[in-house]
């Protein structure tokens, strides 16, 4: 990896579960690190998802490996929200391909 095409600085998020005085469980999205990412050139397509019309857009970013990114985390950048649908190793954890989906619907 180049560390010049880094230009893109990014959070990842992992979900964490908490439990209330009253012992409901809550769902939220804590911050796992900021790292510095290059974003490959995305592919989108459309379809229809419970009678709304929605546009999915596919990315790859490359960071630094780190070991507890997972397709469970998501990547929040530029106020945007992106997926984590897979994780790929590249080289012996020299760095990491992570493939994203973003939902947006048309209205």
């Amino acid at each position: 990896m180049e560390a010049g095409k880094l230009n893109r600085y990014i959070t990842i998020q992992t979900k964490t579960t908490t439990r209330s005085a009253s012992g409901r469980l809550y769902e939220s999205w804590s911050t796992l690190a900021s790292v510095w990412a290059n974003k490959l050139p995305r592919q989108g397509n459309e379809g229809v998802d419970a009678d709304r019309d929605l546009y999915r857009i596919f990315d790859e970013w490359e960071i630094y490996y780190l070991s507890t990114v997972t397709p469970k985390c998501r990547i929040l950048y530029d106020g945007v929200y992106h997926n984590i649908i897979s994780v790929e190793e590249i080289g012996f954890k020299e760095g990491m391909k992570l493939r994203t989906e973003m939902i947006r619907y048309i209205t």
